[in-house]
C-alpha cells in the first residue's frame, strides 16, 4: 500500500516549503487539495501555470510523487448553473492532473440527503460530461460517500459506483466517516473491495459523544484526528485492508492541527506503517 498525506495543515507555507515538509514528515507521494490559487472550493478558475511549474519541480527535487488531487465541487446539484458550473470545474481538474502528470482525482458525490433521486439524476448528467474527458486524458476519479450528501452510506456508494461501470470511476472508503457509513468496518471494506481504490486515513469519535443543542439538528456529526486519538477500531480498517489485498493508495487525510502540523504528520506516518508493517 502506498501512503500518501493531504498537506492541507501546511497552507500557509509556499510550495517548495509544503513538498519539504512532506518529505521530511516521511511520506513519498501526496494528496493535493485545494489552497489560494490552485482548485479553489466552487471555483472554476485555471491555477496559474507558475504554480504548477513551482508544484512539478518541487516534487521532482523532494521525490514526493503527486499521486492524487482532493477537489469537491457540486456537481450533483439540483440547480442547474451550480452544476454546469461544477462540471467546468472538475474538467478544469482533469486538465490540472494530467499537466502534474497525476493519475487520480478524489473527491464526493455532493448533493443533499433530502433530495436523494434528483441529485441522482443530476449526479449522473454531471458524470456523462465529465468521464469521458477523464478517460481521455488517463485520469481516473474515485469517490467518497460524505456525511450529509445524497449518498451517505458504504454500500448505497458501491452499489451506484458499480452501476456506473466506468473504468475511471471507483470508490473511496473514507475512514473517519465510518460511524456514519454502517456498523461494520471489515464487512463494510470487504463489500467494496471490487470496486475500491483509495482510502483516506483520519481518527474519530463515535458521534453519540457530542452533545448538541437543540437536539437533532441534522448535524453529521465527525472529526479528522490523528491515528490513536479517537474509536475508530485501526486493527479492523488495517485487518480488512489486508484480507481484501488492497494495495492502491491511502492518503493520510487530518484537518484537526494546524497548530502542529508535523508532529501531526509524523506521527500518522508512524502509526499507519505500523499497522502496515512496514
Amino acid at each position: 500500500m502506498k501512503l500518501a498525506v493531504d498537506p492541507c495543515l501546511l497552507k500557509d507555507l509556499n510550495v517548495p516549503e509544503m513538498f519539504a515538509s512532506v518529505a521530511q514528515a516521511g511520506y513519498g507521494a501526496v494528496e493535493l487539495s485545494p489552497r489560494d490559487g490552485f482548485l479553489e472550493h466552487r471555483g472554476d478558475d485555471r491555477p496559474r501555470p507558475g504554480v504548477l511549474q513551482s508544484m512539478k519541480q518541487a516534487s521532482g527535487q523532494t521525490g514526493v510523487e503527486i499521486a492524487s488531487l482532493f477537489i469537491v465541487q457540486p456537481w450533483a446539484s439540483t440547480d442547474t448553473d451550480e452544476r454546469q458550473a461544477a462540471v467546468r470545474a472538475m474538467k478544469v481538474a482533469i486538465d490540472t492532473a494530467e499537466e502534474l502528470g497525476c493519475p487520480r482525482i478524489n473527491t464526493e458525490f455532493t448533493g443533499v440527503p433530502e433530495r436523494p433521486a434528483e441529485c441522482r439524476e443530476a449526479f449522473l448528467r454531471s458524470l456523462d460530461e465529465v468521464l469521458p474527458a477523464a478517460e481521455r486524458q488517463g485520469v481516473e476519479f474515485t469517490i467518497e460517500p460524505h456525511p450529509y450528501d445524497f449518498v451517505e452510506s458504504n454500500e448505497e456508494a458501491v452499489v451506484l459506483v458499480r452501476q456506473v461501470g466506468a473504468a475511471s470511476l471507483r470508490y473511496l472508503f473514507c475512514v473517519p466517516h465510518v460511524f456514519h457509513l454502517g456498523s461494520d468496518v471489515a464487512q463494510m471494506i470487504e463489500y467494496a473491495t471490487p470496486v475500491l481504490a483509495h482510502v483516506h486515513l483520519a481518527d474519530t469519535y463515535h458521534p453519540s459523544r457530542v452533545i448538541l443543542n437543540p437536539p437533532d439538528p441534522r448535524a453529521r456529526i465527525h472529526q479528522h484526528m490523528d491515528i490513536g486519538q479517537g474509536e475508530v477500531d485501526w486493527a479492523a480498517v488495517f485487518g480488512a485492508l489486508a484480507h481484501a489485498g488492497f494495495t492502491d493508495l491511502a492518503t493520510v487525510a487530518v484537518f484537526a492541527w494546524p497548530d502542529r502540523a508535523m508532529a501531526s504528520m509524523e506521527h500518522n506516518c508512524t502509526a499507519a506503517r505500523q499497522y502496515l508493517g512496514s
